[in-house]
């Protein structure tokens, strides 16, 4: 080959390079994600500045939100990821572009008026690196910006459930229910449990911590879990004010209203169905009554599979006749009557005869149950009433399968009944209740489905027994008078243990099995023996809760001593 054909040839091979290396550079230009090899990244967006400035005031009534970070957000995602406080009428826009992310208002601001904009940890690059820390910008429309603050946890969180705590501020009046009310405020609260709202007005707040897949004020369901705060009232005074421990402990709630939905026949018996669990099982002051006189309530009794339904067996009911029922003297577990325009429903007795065969539905303990405390009464749950009361007769409990021991049963209520040792059970012993349904019947005459029914437990162990014993220490001098002391063992939804210190602080747990144990304290304010979580309506705060990160290990036959606990 001549010398000009291999220089020819040479400068289109150096063209074609040449290209080929321009090519990549736009392409990786104009590439949004991260570069190919090297370092994983793993740093989340840096925010390096903002407009306005976190913190600055006379801020105008039309100007947008711009933030601008160390590198590339994700465009990809904008929807649901910024939280103004106090609420816009109208939500706004977010923007990205690039390492800019822009808040366009769809309507001005409100003068003299500080606001939050919050997208938590929303923003993230491409490679899902989520910002290090929350970004939350405050300015003031006016002369200077608000500083109030309050902060606590949130306790009982479930997993992967998103939490919140809504602030409302009291203008003339709270609004009577605040879950279908606009928060004026909106805080999130972290992994950990614990929230802060800043940049507070000075005014009076109520609070209502709330947690659920996504939770949206005026949509909140049966299914979220809903605290009040354990701390009344909520009043910030002055402009620095800072309410901290305003903690909340979450809960179940009931939302709608609390109300007999309808009567029915079923199989000879007349369901009653009702909006709500019921607080009080065994009816001790329920009270029935039928427009016609002559009708009976011989038993009632509330399902044990459906705690939301009472079932009566009723005598002189006239087939195919219309009949009314009402009723009184129930509450809902959240200790609330029946309105007097929700207490009565109309029914049209039908006479179909009652064909199923009756059953054990549940017992506690349940069967194969474990660490069974030795005082224990066992309870029997019958799917309806049986005709004879033979129970001395037909039931007989032992350990160690033959020793026999002596008991008292007895009827708690139309469909259970409770079986007694009349000594404390036997320690770290087999034990088996037999009962024998031969002869047993409902009152349409059917037999029990099984002739023989079995239960197996074991009791607990005595002599694995450890202790913790310490002192309470007041922060604030208060009185520890009503303090209870909860120790639950870590892995076990049962097993735990309550005591009250005495006047001096000092408490003391002397029957813990061996193993890890988390402790709460909190405030019977009451003194009904049980935490009260607080009315939505009328509006009344939980008893104060305090739960310790700290676990104690105890050990068999050992005493863990001065174990003190800051409430």
């Amino acid at each position: 080959m001549s010398v000009l054909k291999l220089m020819i040839t040479f400068t289109r091979q150096i063209k074609w390079a040449s290209l080929i290396a321009i090519c990549a550079v736009l392409i990786g230009c104009a590439a949004q994600g991260g570069p190919g090899g090297g370092p994983v990244d793993r740093t989340g967006p840096v925010l390096l500045a903002s407009f306005p400035q976190d913190g600055a005031t006379n801020v105008d009534l039309n100007s947008d939100l711009i933030l601008n970070f160390s590198e590339p957000i994700d465009a990809r995602i904008t929807d649901g990821i910024l939280q103004v406080t106090p609420n816009l009428s109208t939500a706004p826009q977010v923007k990205v572009k690039h390492r800019k992310v822009i808040v366009k208002l769809n309507e001005p601001l409100q003068p003299d008026r500080t606001y939050i904009f919050n997208f938590g940890r929303n923003l993230k690059d491409y490679q899902n690196n989520a910002t290090a820390q929350e970004i939350k910008i405050a300015f003031a429309t006016g002369d200077s910006i608000d500083q109030g603050m309050i902060a606590g946890v949130v306790t009982d969180i479930p997993t992967n459930s998103k939490t919140q705590v809504w602030f409302y501020r009291k203008n003339v009046s709270f609004p009577d229910t605040l879950w279908l009310t606009e928060p004026d405020y909106i805080v999130s609260v972290d992994k950990d449990g614990n929230y802060q709202a800043t940049n507070l007005p000075v005014g009076e707040y109520r609070a209502l911590a709330v947690s659920g897949e996504r939770p949206r004020p005026k949509f909140v369901s049966e299914n979220d879990l809903l605290a009040l705060p354990q701390t009344e009232p909520l009043i910030i005074k002055n402009r620095h004010d800072y309410l901290e421990n305003i903690n909340f402990r979450l809960s179940k709630r009931y939302l709608k209203p609390f109300r007999l939905i309808n009567a029915k026949p079923i199989d000879g018996y007349l369901e009653l169905n009702f909006s709500r669990p019921l607080m009080d099982t065994h009816l001790t002051r329920a009270n029935f009554v039928f427009a016609d006189e002559k009708v009976i309530v011989k038993h009632a009794w509330v399902s044990e599979e459906q705690p939301t339904r009472i079932i009566l067996l009723a005598e002189n009911l006239t087939p195919q006749s219309e009949h009314q029922i009402s009723v009184s003297g129930i509450r809902d577990v959240e200790a609330e009557t029946l309105p007097i325009d929700s207490r009565t429903a109309q029914f049209i007795w039908t006479t179909r005869s009652d064909s199923l065969k009756p059953k054990i539905i549940s017992t506690n303990p349940p069967a194969n149950a474990t660490n069974v405390e030795l005082s224990t009464a066992i309870q029997i749950n019958l799917s309806e009433p049986v005709y004879q009361d033979t129970l001395a007769q037909n039931i007989a409990l032992f350990y160690h399968d033959t020793v026999n021991v002596a008991i008292h049963s007895s009827w708690i209520d139309a469909n259970s009944f409770i079986i007694e040792p009349q000594k404390p059970l036997i320690s770290a012993s087999n034990h088996l209740l037999q009962i024998n349904c031969r002869n047993w019947c409902d009152y349409a005459g059917n037999f029990f489905q099984d002739s023989l029914f079995i239960l197996k437990f074991s009791t607990i162990d005595q002599n694995l027994f450890g202790s913790i014993s310490g002192k309470i220490i007041s922060r604030n001098g208060g009185n520890l008078k009503n303090l209870i002391i909860d120790a639950k063992l870590t892995g076990s939804d049962k097993f735990f243990r309550q005591t009250q210190p005495d006047s001096t602080g000092f408490y003391e747990f002397i029957d813990l099995l061996p193993g890890k144990y988390k402790f709460a304290i909190w405030e019977d304010r009451n003194c009904n023996g049980k935490y009260d979580f607080g009315r939505l309506v009328p509006y009344l705060p939980a008893e104060p809760y305090r739960t310790y990160q700290d676990e104690i290990n105890v050990r068999s036959r050992w005493e863990t001593a001065e174990v003190n606990w800051s409430y």
